[in-house]
């Protein structure tokens, strides 16, 4: 079993790289599909998300499954990156 913590760091990590990939989603909406898995404001325990010093901190995750020869564009991460 897996625990929650890491769990969560999975979801952050998820969260923190996928951001920037949705920033344009207007200019290749066409080639790039986007299904939305979870939207949260809490962990697994049912506890608040405490990240950085943020009012209403969120994660979401997503599965984006890009097209061969499609692309997200270029685009830029607004948030630390953990790895």
């Amino acid at each position: 079993m897996i625990p929650n913590s890491l769990r969560l760091f999975a979801v952050t990590v998820t969260v923190v790289f996928s951001g920037g990939v949705f920033a344009g989603e207007a200019d290749y909406k066409a080639q790039v599909k986007s299904t939305m898995l979870l939207q949260t404001d809490t962990t697994a325990a049912g506890q608040p998300i405490r990240y950085l010093p943020t009012d209403k901190p969120e994660v979401t995750v997503r599965i984006v499954e890009i097209p061969p020869g499609g692309e997200t564009g270029w685009h830029t991460h607004p948030v630390p990156g953990y790895g």
